[in-house]
Formats: structure tokens, C-alpha cells, sequence
């Protein structure tokens, strides 16, 4: 593996994974503006997620947070505008932050930047590139590490389309070949990343630090 020049690093269930508090504080708060029970807003959040993850992984289908968000408020007759909803969420996840999937990770992350540069290449859903860059710089200490974040808002696609991993590449400067991809979805982050040309490794499932952890 000496002619790896560069690793490209799924986020979500590779990285990090959601606070389970996080789920909760957020059903909680968009129930106060509609009839919906937090149970029901969050299968409602789950279903619509799900539903965009079947084009995610079929065409590349990037949602912008606010596309999903209006979708959202648009099922559930939430009374309060859109942006009010949209921002209320972003701060619950500030105070209830992802963890890591494991209490190494954050130190393994530190040894490889300084082996090889790391770029990050992360599809998103209803937390924005702007508030994961945040996170992983003040919350979680590790955004300083990567030579580059690629989000799938941000570039308008999703992994597995090959654009949002051209998009990753430009940043780097060598051969797609002496690219290693790691993530922990076969379609979206091994086929996809292979199809394009960089090497790829589908990492094994990891218990979380905490248990109970769901993407969120």
C-alpha cells in the first residue's frame, strides 16, 4: 500500500454517528409547531430520508437540507416557516453533537494525516455542509486534519455519482489509482469510488462508544 498518495474518508458510519439525543431534542422541537407527535415526526423524517436515499444510490440524487426540510413541513402541516424550522435543528445538533463510532477514532484520523493527506467526501441529507464543516472543526477537533471536505450539497451530487468524486479529486495531486476511498456502504462508497477509478475499502461494521446510536 506504499503507493497510496492519498485517502478520501466517508463521514456518516465511518467517522461519526448521530447522538441519540440529538433525535429526540429535534422531534420534540418541530412537534411544538405542528399536531404531529415526536414519534411520528421522526418516522416521518426517517421515510423521507429513506425515500431520497433510494435516488441517492441509484442516480446520484443530492438534497439540499432546505429541499428536505420543506418537504417535512410540507407533510406534517408545520405552522412556522420553513427557515425557523430548519434553524432550530442545526442548533439542537450543535448542542447534542455526533460521536465518533469509536473512542480511537479521532487519534487513528490524527496518525494517517500525518502519513498521507485525508479528504473528506461525505453525501449529506438535513444537516448541511456548512454545519458538519463547523462541527468538525469546533465541536469535534478533527476538521483540521483533512486537506479538503467535499459534501454532497455543496458539489449537487451524491456519492455514488462520479462528479461529486471528481469534485474530491481536484484537490489532490496524484493519480486516481494511488487513491484510497474508505467508507461503509458497498453501493455509494466501494462501487462508486471504484467506478471512478480510485482503489476502495469497505470498512466492517463498528460498535459505536455508545450504544443505541442511529444516522440521524
Amino acid at each position: 500500500m506504499s503507493d497510496i498518495q492519498a485517502i478520501s474518508l466517508d463521514l456518516w458510519g465511518t467517522v461519526i454517528c448521530s447522538n441519540p439525543a440529538f433525535k429526540i431534542a429535534a422531534a420534540n422541537s418541530i412537534s411544538r409547531h405542528c399536531v404531529s407527535t415526536p414519534d411520528e415526526i421522526t418516522t416521518a423524517i426517517r421515510q423521507l430520508k429513506d425515500q431520497h436515499n433510494v435516488r441517492v444510490e441509484a442516480e446520484g440524487h443530492a438534497p439540499t437540507s432546505r429541499q428536505l426540510f420543506e418537504s417535512l413541513c410540507q407533510q406534517l402541516a408545520v405552522e412556522a416557516s420553513v427557515e425557523s424550522v430548519e434553524e432550530e435543528y442545526t442548533q439542537l445538533f450543535f448542542k447534542h453533537p455526533p460521536f465518533f463510532l469509536s473512542a480511537d477514532t479521532p487519534q487513528l484520523i490524527e496518525e494517517i494525516s500525518q502519513v498521507v493527506p485525508l479528504h473528506l467526501l461525505s453525501n449529506t441529507m438535513m444537516i448541511c455542509h456548512t454545519t458538519l464543516s463547523k462541527t468538525l472543526h469546533e465541536y469535534l477537533g478533527i476538521g483540521q486534519l483533512f486537506q479538503s471536505m467535499t459534501f454532497s450539497d455543496d458539489a449537487g451530487y451524491s456519492k455514488p455519482h462520479p462528479r461529486i468524486f471528481e469534485e474530491c479529486f481536484k484537490s489532490m495531486t496524484c493519480n486516481r489509482s494511488n487513491v484510497m476511498h474508505l467508507g461503509d456502504n458497498q453501493r455509494t462508497d466501494y462501487d462508486g469510488a471504484s467506478q471512478f477509478g480510485f482503489r476502495a475499502c469497505l470498512l466492517s461494521e463498528t460498535k459505536p462508544v455508545r450504544s443505541g446510536i442511529v444516522d440521524f
